[in-house]
């Protein structure tokens, strides 16, 4: 996802059209910028977030899996609970 550490993050419902997107979110695709509280946006549904810095890892195998060196991660994690019964 687009990310800027250093601002909240950014959204526009209103912007729908593709041009449009692009200008405000830097890819046709995009509907928001996360910024500071995408950890607090992804554990709001009940996930365990761990934020994780590729800076950590080797640069070929950054280049495996097309990830930039410096770029953060994050890992999510949910229980699963099974109703049996």
């Amino acid at each position: 996802v687009p990310l800027r550490s250093d601002q909240p993050t950014a959204e526009d419902p209103s912007i729908t059209d593709p041009a449009g997107r692009e200008a405000a979110f830097g890819e046709p695709d995009h509907r928001r910028w996360y910024g500071l509280d995408i950890v607090e946006r992804l554990a709001t549904p009940g996930f365990t977030v761990r934020p994780y810095l590729s800076e950590n890892e080797p640069v070929d195998r950054l280049d495996e899996y097309g990830i930039k060196h410096g770029e953060a991660l994050f890992l999510c994690t949910k229980p699963f609970h099974s109703e049996v019964g």
